[in-house]
């Protein structure tokens, strides 16, 4: 929304909080349930809103799914921001965010909803470029750190670095879902 409109209407729209509210719910009901087992009904009940608003305020389901993907990698972002990892950090700094308990404090439901997403995004472009698009700026930030890090490094191989980095984090995640340590 533009600052002439905020000050128009003397605040934000409710538009922007109640897509927020039905984003949500649609995340915790595939981290729940699977997102095969989620119809827009289910999404529209449990964010306390009619059918009709989940097209007027988000849209189609394509158009839900990439806007959870998106506000997932926003979450994540804030609590990276919110420990202090960013492009100034050491690549040791931001690894140890990414592994850290603080990152994904709700890691359940954040995590279920983020693989179900992931599996299905095979199924759709615009979802999978989204997800590419999240693991893009995790592998930008790593090769960033890396390249800092290790200035005489080869690029090609700060690139598989941080490649092999960011699937490590990926797996370790999932690990821990089936109750592995996550210093392990």
């Amino acid at each position: 929304m533009t600052d002439e409109a905020v000050r128009r209407v003397g605040r934000p729209s409710m538009s922007v909080e109640r897509r927020g509210q039905i984003v949500w719910a649609f995340i915790e009901l595939v981290a729940e349930r699977g997102l095969e087992q989620v119809s827009l009904d289910d999404v529209a009940k449990a964010a306390g809103v009619q059918r009709a608003a989940l097209r007027h305020f988000v849209g189609n389901r394509d158009e839900l799914i990439v806007a959870a993907v998106e506000e997932l990698l926003d979450h994540y972002r804030v609590q990276s921001a919110a420990i202090g990892a960013d492009e100034r950090s050491t690549s040791t700094e931001l690894i140890t965010a990414m592994l850290s308990d603080e990152l994904t404090h709700d890691i359940a439901v954040i995590y279920a909803a983020w693989n179900s997403l992931l599996a299905d995004a095979i199924r759709r472009p615009a979802a999978r470029g989204t997800i590419k698009m999240a693991f893009d700026v995790q592998l930008g930030m790593i090769e960033s750190a890396l390249r800092r890090d290790y200035p005489s490094a080869p690029p090609a191989r700060i690139r598989d670095t941080a490649y092999v980095v960011v699937c490590l984090v990926e797996q370790n995640n999932i690990l821990q879902q089936l109750g592995y340590p996550r210093a392990r």
